[in-house]
């Protein structure tokens, strides 16, 4: 068949007269069953742009006559944008709906469809990587559906995923999790992500510091599905999936070029640590569930973690829109006791009278975590806290300005 007879038979197929597919794949096998398909890809996912589920599927003929329009059977729902046809010598003319769902030969034909359609993406991701690169903008969503629920084919699906990278400034430049490992220094067990809306609020992290200091990649989640796509994987090429917000993080041992991971050089952190974190505890409440001193900071003054085997805020904030009474779990404030902020207020704890202003430092820090992480809590009292503070500021400063 010419490349003319592809377009022609997929228009006649879509009644699209305009539309151009993005691929096609033609399959023929004759053992253990006989079967011809010709499927094709279409060039947008019609789901981004708000329309319903795709209810369609591939129509199915039996010694070339159609038996069912659009057999849903043929494919699995993460495969449901392809179009096309097939046809089997091994199918009686009579097949019902019920003798599909539990048909050998149909189980047998999607098995092969599959495998075809995951070979045909591994050669555009590797050949053609232009047009994988349009496939997955439009269809990347789906392929993560298959992670989650076809286990037999979890570790092809995963090579096809891509996602921004700490690696990379530029938020259009994906890495593989193939590309992920080959770059991860000799030490390093686990692979490393981050959600968050977008590259670029994710890039604001403070949970970021410590790997930029040793020099490690993090991955940057910013799809709704990707976390579960993750927890599904687990794994990939035996390195476990870590998200760096977790509280029992785990870190290899910094390499021979990376920088060291203390802001201040060897400073000690001062006598009042503990004193400021037990204010801490008493100004945040269950707002928290604990505060603690934090090994992954090194430049800002606080990051909150997730506890363990707790629910990331991305995962939560989804979660909270599907269901407006669910409940967000408290999460761990850690404390960089070498942050010059910090070491302020240590020095500050040693007079009681200060003890009120370390508390509303507690809170407007604890604020600014939440809102680095896309969430803004209480924002009436953070509009009068920094209202306080700027006045407070302004009446220390009033005889230089008079």
């Amino acid at each position: 068949m010419t490349e003319e007879q592809y377009l022609r038979f997929y228009q006649h197929l879509t009644h699209h007269t305009e539309e151009k597919p993005l691929w096609h794949l033609h399959l023929a096998a004759d053992s253990p069953i006989q079967f011809r398909a010709v499927v094709y890809c279409p060039p947008a996912n019609l789901e981004r742009l708000g329309f319903t589920r795709f209810e369609h599927g591939l129509n199915l003929c039996a010694k070339r006559v159609l038996v069912q329009s659009e057999c849903r059977e043929l494919v699995p729902e993460y495969l449901r944008f392809l179009r096309g046809l097939v046809d089997s010598e091994d199918l009686p003319l009579n097949v019902s709906r019920e003798t599909l769902q539990d048909n050998s030969v149909i189980r047998k034909i999607r098995a092969s469809l599959i495998k075809g359609v995951l070979d045909r993406l591994d050669s555009l991701a590797r050949d053609q990587a232009d047009v994988f690169r349009t496939f997955y903008d439009e269809f990347g969503r789906m392929l993560k559906e298959g992670l989650v629920v076809d286990v037999a084919n979890r570790e092809r699906i995963a090579k096809l995923l891509r996602f921004a990278s700490s690696q990379s400034d530029d938020p259009k430049a994906l890495a593989s999790l193939d590309e992920y490992v080959a770059r991860m220094p000799s030490g390093q067990k686990r692979i490393y992500y981050l959600a968050g809306p977008d590259p670029a609020s994710i890039a604001k992290s403070p949970n970021l510091e410590i790997f930029r200091r040793q020099g490690l990649e993090v991955l940057y989640l910013t799809d709704p599905i990707d976390e579960f796509a993750f927890n599904a994987l687990g794994s990939y090429q035996g390195k476990t999936l870590t998200s760096i917000d977790s509280a029992d993080l785990e870190l290899p041992e910094a390499s021979a070029g990376a920088e060291p991971s203390q802001a201040t050089g060897s400073a000690e952190k001062e006598s009042g640590f503990a004193r400021v974190v037990e204010l801490f505890r008493t100004a945040l409440g269950n707002r928290v569930s604990e505060v603690r001193e934090s090994n992954r900071l090194t430049d800002s003054p606080c990051c909150l973690v997730n506890a363990e085997g707790g629910l990331s805020t991305q995962m939560q904030r989804i979660l909270k829109l599907a269901n407006k009474e669910f409940t967000e779990s408290a999460r761990i404030l850690e404390l960089n006791p070498k942050a010059p902020l910090i070491r302020r207020l240590c020095r500050l704890c040693a007079n009681n009278e200060h003890e009120p202003f370390i508390k509303q430092c507690a809170l407007q820090l604890w604020t600014n975590a939440l809102i680095l992480d896309g969430v803004t809590p209480e924002p009436e009292d953070l509009v009068a806290r920094v209202q306080s503070f700027m006045l407070e500021a302004a009446e220390k400063r009033s005889p230089l300005i008079l």
